[in-house]
């Protein structure tokens, strides 16, 4: 069965995002249509050198540049394969005058173009680009199958990474690679489980005060 013209992916986790977006381009362009991993299709695609699956952003954001590329070259005709995907990552960041730029090309897309957009904040998102697409709203993995994923044994490290990750890929893996998390868990456990009288307030207040910087920013998680 085809693709809708336009797919729209939203998850709060730009990396589950990104991830579940390539294993749909990969059966798009698979020979057999379930990412075998072996066809030229899904080959070119997991080295992302797939000359039919353009990605986007350039840069950081989706900028208005990004934005006169895809409509300019939306008209020429695939390199390779029978149809050509447009990923466009964490639209939500970008601005709206970019957002505005693509809105007539994913209403009326030449019959050989598919869009796959990514979220991570859909009240970002231009109404008119969220109705001119089929939308995808990604959930948390499930533990075994998250720790499977990314090859880690059973243990409390990961447990605690999971539990932060709330399931995501990406807020898991960044847990999982910082070197202060394990610390950090310790010094939560202190304070959660003892912190029994006033001068352990003073102590623990002040092992606070020393891994300040190593608090994870806000940003990183919402």
């Amino acid at each position: 069965e085809s693709l809708p013209n336009a797919i729209l992916v939203v998850c709060p986790d730009s990396e589950t995002n990104k991830q579940f977006a390539l294993e749909v381009c990969s059966t798009f362009f698979c020979a057999e249509k379930n990412s075998c991993g072996v066809c030229e299709g899904c080959v070119k695609t997991e080295k992302l050198t797939n000359p039919d699956l353009l990605i986007f952003p350039k840069e950081k954001i989706f900028q208005v540049a990004d934005a006169k590329e895809i409509v300019e070259t939306a008209i020429l005709s695939p390199m390779i394969f029978p149809q050509k995907m447009y990923l466009i990552n964490d639209i939500d960041t970008s601005t709206i005058a970019a957002q505005n730029k693509i809105l007539k090309v994913l209403e009326e897309p030449p019959q050989c173009v598919k869009f796959l957009i990514t979220c991570t904040n859909e009240t970002k998102v231009l109404p008119t680009i969220i109705s001119r697409c089929v939308k995808i709203t990604l959930c948390p993995f499930e533990k075994l199958r998250l720790q499977n994923f990314l090859n880690q044994q059973s243990s409390t490290i990961f447990d605690n990474a999971y539990t932060f990750g709330e399931g995501y890929l990406g807020k898991t893996t960044f847990a999982l690679e910082s070197n202060q998390f394990e610390n950090l868990n310790m010094l939560a456990d202190n304070v959660i489980y003892d912190l029994k009288s006033s001068k352990e307030i003073i102590s623990l207040s002040s092992k606070i005060a020393k891994n300040k910087d190593n608090f994870l920013p806000v940003s990183l998680m919402i």
